[in-house]
């Protein structure tokens, strides 16, 4: 019971074996794209490239990772490490794609070794069943002495025996290859298990690293976002204020001007009437001045004493407008 059993179970693996290679090859064919945008995914032609490239993996077409906000400073060491994923995935990929290439060779020596088995057993099958004949066509012949029955007798008990003997050495030989190659096959199994998972656990380490960095650069961004708008704010209140008194300087110095000038323009129109004032004045002046030297000369020709002058006041004069 136990070569059936042992026999099945190499079908079996040599099947997943077989129906698993089409897989791999798809897998390596697969393309595998990596975007890096320093916008968000919202932003306005972002959007339509990344909504394509998810269409595109949701239809299995290719293998679509992307990152968000990254940084100028930081857009050089997330292009690295999608590089160096990609780099070992392949690697991997190549590794498993030889080691299927081992597990196929085994599966092929597997299917020559149960060939030769199937072939011994039919060749014992049909010896033994022309030794029989024989001995039934020697019983059927009245003239066969004992003594040749004996010898056919004994002729066919070693042929079996031979037979019995290459059939087990088969067996044991075929049940060997087959623990050899059941052995070889799990191990190869837990060890691409093993390496299968060490590939998750890092992808999930990975991933969690640069979600992590896209929460604090998108932590980062808000912050120094709301600090230029807090900035700007300030700015804006500061120039606010700042044109607000100069509004007001300005309109107070122009109110002085305005009033200096109207000042200015009173001031103009009295000196200008005083002008015409002392104008006049200066012609009664002279006009009393030429009276009193006529006067003067006549009382030195009859030598009188002239009597004490009366000198005319001079005008008032009007100060100038200050501030």
């Amino acid at each position: 019971m136990k070569t059936p059993m042992l026999r099945r179970h190499a079908i079996v693996l040599a099947a997943t074996l077989a129906s698993l290679a089409p897989g791999w090859a798809i897998a390596q064919a697969k393309l595998k794209v990596a975007a890096i945008y320093t916008v968000p995914f919202e932003q306005q032609w972002v959007s339509r490239i990344h909504k394509a490239l998810k269409a595109a993996e949701a239809r299995g077409e290719i293998e679509y990772k992307a990152s968000e906000n990254v940084s100028n400073a930081d857009y050089e060491r997330v292009m690295r490490e999608y590089a160096t994923d990609a780099a070992r995935k392949a690697e991997e990929l190549k590794s498993t794609s030889e080691r299927t290439k081992e597990l196929e060779a085994l599966a092929s020596g597997f299917a020559a070794t149960k060939e030769e088995l199937t072939q011994a057993l039919e060749f014992e099958k049909s010896l033994v069943e022309s030794l029989e004949k024989d001995l039934v066509a020697a019983k059927a012949v009245p003239t066969v002495a004992p003594a040749e029955l004996e010898a056919l007798r004994e002729q066919v008990v070693a042929v079996q025996a031979q037979a019995s003997s290459q059939v087990a050495a088969a067996k044991e030989s075929a049940n060997d290859d087959l623990d050899t190659l059941r052995l070889v096959a799990q191990s190869e199994i837990d060890e691409l298990r093993t390496q299968q998972q060490a590939a998750q656990a890092q992808a999930t380490v990975a991933l969690e690293s640069l979600q992590s960095e896209l929460r604090a650069v998108q932590t980062r961004s808000a912050a120094e976002l709301e600090d230029a708008r807090r900035e700007l704010t300030a700015k804006k209140g500061e120039l606010e204020a700042a044109n607000t008194s100069e509004r007001e300087a300005l309109a107070s110095h122009v109110a002085t001007v305005h009033s200096r000038f109207e000042a200015l323009v009173v001031y103009a129109r009295a000196l200008e009437s005083r002008l015409v004032g002392a104008e006049s004045r200066r012609g009664e002046l002279e006009a009393k001045l030429e009276e009193l030297v006529a006067e003067i000369r006549m009382h030195a020709l009859s030598g009188e004493i002239p009597p004490p002058m009366e000198l005319p006041t001079a005008p008032t004069a009007t100060p100038l407008p200050t501030d």
